[in-house]
């Protein structure tokens, strides 16, 4: 049997989380007898040097034209003036590598659309972000554009499908639903479920409540120790961790702010700053309790690896954060930006142990029955199979 060739694009190389990690995990569980990768990123980085201890054998780099989230006069024009040149090269790979399909890795890959169309090539745009969204207008011009110049278009959401109909209805049929899922057995096994605590001196009486993801605004650490000022009004046995990094200049100074909040309320003792790690499976295990405070998700893939780990979640209720948790059942559902909600959301569990294992355990419970990452590569697979036969 011919193996299908297939091209991820993918628009950045940012550390290995998100839409990299779903790639990643992707990659790892698919029957490499059947299918072999290209994939091409902006330059050498993380997501690079994940893609070859996957031993993908052909990955490129290139700077090219990715919609940034901040549409200024700047980016636009250059984005314009290197479109032209990114559709180019993904054509030569598309014939040098004898590609069956493309996949655009999110909604801000445009131009694989427009060169997998020129050489009449199957193309998937794998949605897994909600910024394409706003303003209106440009979710509009970005959705009827991807629809167009997209064969099939993959969700990771129900939400992100609305949203998608709700501007464009002709491309309903176009769109499929397809969860992201984890590897079960990367939770399960080989893990060191004290090393976190002991790294940091938690004791049994301390109940961890973390938050993880990249250091910025959208992932609202703000709201996170804002929440945490209140709790520790009432509770000094919580102790607060940020895990991740700022990535910019942008967000390197939003963490300074943070850390002036933090050293203004004198509570240092009780929120740590801890670095984007490898062993996340172990941080996790470490926490009690797992908070989104984001302002704005899609399908974030922490919720489904702190509920594999039996965590109860706590979530501000965005995007499609609703199809991951059951309020009441495997975590907490807050109103967005909610800090005074998110306090009492949180002190109601760290106050209930009881109830916190019995929210993991039922997080475990969906997770084995709705987001296993076979789901995911079963239901992906039998979509390029059908465009590529």
């Amino acid at each position: 049997m011919k193996k299908i060739n297939i091209l991820i694009i993918h628009p950045y190389n940012e550390p290995i989380d998100g839409t990299g990690a779903t790639v990643a995990r992707l990659i790892s569980n698919i029957d490499p007898n059947k299918y072999t990768f290209s994939v091409i990123a902006p330059g050498e980085g993380y997501f690079t040097q994940k893609m070859r201890e996957l031993n993908v054998e052909k990955i490129y780099t290139y700077p090219i034209s990715v919609i940034k989230r901040t549409y200024s006069p700047f980016l636009i024009i250059k984005y314009f003036l290197n479109f032209r040149k990114s559709v180019n090269v993904i054509k030569q790979i598309i014939v040098n590598d004898s590609i069956d399909l493309v996949i655009s890795n999110t909604s801000q890959v445009l131009f694989g659309g427009v060169a997998s169309k020129e050489l009449k090539i199957p193309h998937i745009t794998h949605f897994h972000e909600i910024s394409f969204a706003k303003p209106k207008i440009i979710g509009r011009l970005i959705t009827n554009f991807i629809s167009n110049n997209s064969d099939i278009m993959v969700v990771v959401t129900e939400y992100i499908k609305k949203l998608m109909i709700e501007f464009v209805p002709e491309a309903n049929f176009k769109i499929r639903v397809v969860h992201n899922g984890i590897d079960i057995s990367k939770f399960t096994n080989n893990l060191d479920v004290q090393s976190f605590r002991t790294e940091f001196n938690l004791n049994t009486t301390n109940i961890a409540v973390g938050t993880i993801g990249r250091i910025c605004n959208r992932k609202g650490q703000l709201l996170f120790i804002k929440a945490a000022i209140e709790v520790l009004k009432e509770s000094k046995n919580c102790i607060f961790f940020i895990i991740g990094e700022p990535t910019s200049k942008k967000e390197l100074k939003y963490f300074r702010n943070l850390n002036s909040l933090i050293k203004k309320y004198n509570i240092s003792d009780n929120i740590v700053f801890v670095k984007t790690r490898s062993d996340i499976q172990n941080v996790l295990a470490g926490l009690d309790i797992i908070v989104i405070s984001s302002l704005q998700e899609a399908f974030p893939n922490v919720s489904l690896e702190a509920m594999a780990l039996q965590k109860p979640l706590i979530a501000f209720n965005i995007g499609g954060i609703y199809e991951q948790i059951d309020n009441g059942v495997n975590g907490l559902l807050v109103k967005p930006q909610d800090v005074n909600a998110l306090k009492d959301s949180i002190i109601q569990l760290a106050n209930n142990k009881e109830k916190m294992k019995n929210m993991g355990i039922n997080g475990k419970t969906k997770v084995m029955k709705s987001f296993l990452i076979a789901n995911t590569t079963n239901n992906l697979t039998q979509i390029w199979d059908e465009l590529v036969k």
